[in-house]
Parts: C-alpha cells; sequence; structure tokens
C-alpha cells in the first residue's frame, strides 16, 4: 500500500498501525530486513519489537526532506505549510529515531548507491566477526 492509497485524514493512527503489524510479523517471520515508514516509530508495539536488532536510521536533514517531498502532494501528514510541517515531523521523530537506531546514516547530498554503501559497511561492522580457528 503507498501513502498515495491512504486516505489524507488518519486520525486513528492507521497508518502507524499497518507499519507496526509489518514489524511484528517481519520479527515473527524471521525475515534478517525490513524497511518501515517515517512514522512506524512512533507506534510504542513498534520500538519494543525494534529492540535488539540492528535498526539502521537513514537520517535527512531539513533542507534535503523538503527538496524531496516537493509541495507534499498526495503526502497527507504534510497538509498546509510543507515546510513547517517537515520541521515538526522531524524535530519530533528524532529523538524516537536515534533511541531505537544501532547505527545512523547521513543522507543529505548522497546518493542511494553512497548511503546504500555506508549502510552495508555499517552494519557488516556491528556483526560478530567469524572467531579464528583453533589451530
Amino acid at each position: 500500500m503507498s501513502t498515495l492509497s491512504i486516505p489524507a485524514v488518519d486520525a486513528d493512527g492507521a497508518i502507524q498501525e499497518a507499519e507496526a503489524v509489518v514489524a511484528g510479523d517481519t520479527r515473527a517471520a524471521f525475515f534478517r530486513k525490513a524497511a518501515l515508514g517515517g512514522g512506524a516509530v512512533l507506534d510504542e508495539s513498534t520500538q519494543l519489537l525494534l529492540a535488539g536488532h540492528v535498526v539502521v536510521f537513514l537520517n535527512v536533514g531539513f533542507a534535503d526532506a523538503v527538496k524531496r517531498v516537493g509541495l507534499g502532494a498526495g503526502r497527507p501528514m504534510l497538509l498546509g505549510n510543507v515546510r513547517s510541517q517537515v520541521k515538526a515531523l522531524l524535530d519530533a521523530r528524532l529523538p524516537l529515531y536515534t533511541g531505537v537506531a544501532s547505527v545512523t546514516v547521513q543522507t543529505d547530498g548522497r546518493t542511494p548507491e553512497q548511503v546504500a554503501d555506508e549502510v552495508v559497511a555499517a552494519v557488516q561492522s556491528l556483526e560478530p566477526q567469524d572467531a579464528e580457528p583453533n589451530e
């Protein structure tokens, strides 16, 4: 389901509920990777599900975030003044993102390939290294 298919009014937090279900299903099914939307960490049950797992936070700064969303068309969370809504969302969510993250990767001014390379390197650095065989 894309954000464009979700009604513009999300008073009941349906987006976050759906993401919590995905996070729970992903853990239960033992998938190794899941990409959650920016609002996923707003749900406390999702925060708890992420505990103990490697979580990569792709951090975007205000200027790049505004460039990415443009006028906010099709983004229910950005109705009204897009710049002020983006700032409010980033300010409110940053402590939650950093609270669940094992690794933070800055995305500003970088290509997807550069970000992906850093994510891979960071995650690999967190994985336990194979023990040297006894000789």
